[in-house]
């Protein structure tokens, strides 16, 4: 990428990495605050680069780019994560389950069955590829209202035009 798209990727990688961590990613619940935050850091960033004020279409586009980055680095972050913290969580997630099905009534059988079997590898990876597409649309349309609301935050005004001399 070239130093055009310099403020997308540092955006996309605020998303990314802020929506993958355990715990610090209970963020996006509120409005998708690090999607909209990543968004209003693009356009600080663009808005840093220019001496005048910055054109809201490119802005809004760089939001864009930087929602899908984000999306793509937060599945690849939680697939990594949940793979490392699996010996750990995993046995207290499989309790928790089992909690909860004993808990709702009338559960069939071949759903707490299916419930209490992990699910074969081919399925995770169709839920993760269905996710991720769920993930840009979403993660895009927000970054994009990041970047817009950013522009009104950061867009500098055009300076007065100088006095002409009248002869």
């Amino acid at each position: 990428m070239n130093d055009r798209h310099q403020p997308a990727l540092l955006g996309g990688i605020f998303i990314g990495v802020l929506s993958a961590l355990p715990f610090v990613n209970a963020g996006n619940c509120c409005c998708c605050l690090w999607v909209v935050l990543g968004g209003v850091l693009v356009t600080y960033l663009e808005q840093q680069r220019q001496p005048g004020p910055i054109d809201v279409a490119g802005v809004v586009r760089a939001g864009l780019l930087a929602g899908v980055i984000g999306a793509v680095i937060a599945t690849v972050l939680e697939i990594v994560f949940s793979a490392a913290l699996k010996p750990w969580i995993g046995p207290a997630q499989q309790r928790l389950v089992e909690q909860l099905l004993d808990w709702i009534p009338n559960i069939p059988a071949d759903l707490r069955e299916q419930m209490s079997n992990p699910q074969p590898a081919a399925t995770v990876a169709a839920g993760r590829i269905v996710g991720l597409f769920f993930l840009v649309l979403i993660d895009g349309l927000f970054a994009m209202l990041g970047a817009l609301l950013g522009s009104a935050i950061f867009k500098k005004t055009t300076p007065p035009a100088p006095p002409t001399a009248e002869a």
